[in-house]
């Protein structure tokens, strides 16, 4: 399990992607039933790049298309693109993006800065192995550009309490991406704090 003793250690610093070919890639963790993936990620534009991704088929995952859609897929699609996704896809400052997947509901639901902005029935990724790009060995395209920082997997679904009083930590400006109060929840399967 990842280490939580520096949980409380504020982190400045981000993981810097360039956009044309670095991603980070490790062995592929199977995401169960139900899950939460949670990262602070900011842009340096709005065009097409992947947050999170697999190696299933064409290597999707967590794709930010533009300012329109965002597409959360592995054997199937799923489309987040009301109004709230789409202001929040605008953006190039800061944004704390947090999946859920509760198998109970049928839905994946998608919160930024804390708040719920969209739930869609379907059951979204199962896999994940990439940061930053599709998790496809050979798959350069839409590399991330700008930085990703705190990223973590758990293996249960969030609540809407946690998701606000341990997780999210209530700062929209400035570079504060930490995760709240992590060592309040179980422990993540993985926990990448990137800025560290």
């Amino acid at each position: 399990l990842p280490n939580q003793e520096n949980s409380s250690k504020n982190d400045n610093y981000g993981l810097t992607f360039d956009g044309s070919v670095e991603k980070i890639t490790f062995d592929t963790i199977t995401l169960g039933t139900n899950y939460t993936l949670s990262a602070w990620a900011k842009r340096d534009s709005t065009a097409n790049m992947f947050l999170f991704g697999n190696s299933q088929t064409y290597g999707y995952g967590a794709y930010f298309n533009g300012t329109s859609n965002l597409y959360f897929k592995e054997s199937f699609l799923m489309t987040f693109n009301n109004a709230a996704i789409q202001t929040a896809l605008a953006r190039t400052d800061w944004v704390h993006w947090l999946f859920i997947k509760d198998a109970t509901a049928g839905t994946v639901s998608i919160y930024v800065d804390g708040v719920l902005a969209e739930s869609v029935s379907g059951s979204g990724m199962a896999t994940i192995n990439a940061i930053g790009g599709s998790g496809l060995a050979t798959g350069t395209q839409y590399i991330w550009n700008g930085n990703i920082d705190e990223v973590a997997i758990f293996d249960y679904a969030l609540s809407a309490r946690q998701i606000k009083q341990d997780i999210y930590n209530g700062t929209t400006t400035g570079k504060t991406a930490d995760l709240n109060n992590i060592s309040n929840l179980t422990a993540p399967v993985a926990w990448y704090r990137m800025g560290d």
